[in-house]
């Protein structure tokens, strides 16, 4: 059982602390790991002058990331149609939004067309 020792962090903001060997936490019952979420998609979208879906609506959806990749503001609506100088502004160049909540459609603007948002949904 050495062998197969692993290092567990409990982050609290105040004292935080690593278990090991000579720190061990004591624990009760059985302990079953689950496995992460692999199933990431990394995309782009070319988003236009006109309402342009960046993510369509997915209930198993955990988190999204989207990255304002172009030279211009790029505005987001979530479950509606995108319009100009409404919903959630992307600035340019690196203006992002992390979604843990929302699972339903995300549409963009932008105001010349051909910008470019960066998408991970995993």
């Amino acid at each position: 059982m050495s062998g197969d020792h692993k290092s567990i962090y409990v982050l609290n903001g105040d004292n935080d602390s690593k278990s090991g060997t000579s720190n061990p936490f004591p624990v009760t019952g059985a302990i079953t790991p689950s496995q992460a979420s692999t199933a990431t998609t990394d995309s782009f979208v070319t988003v236009g002058t006109g309402s342009t879906v960046v993510l369509a609506a997915n209930a198993a959806r955990k988190v999204a990331l989207i990255v304002n990749d172009s030279d211009e503001t790029i505005y987001l609506s979530y479950g509606g149609t995108a319009t100009l100088n409404s919903g959630i502004r992307l600035n340019a160049s690196g203006g992002a939004i992390r979604e843990e909540l929302y699972t339903g459609a995300i549409n963009a603007i932008s105001t010349s067309g051909s910008k470019i948002l960066t998408v991970t949904e995993i």
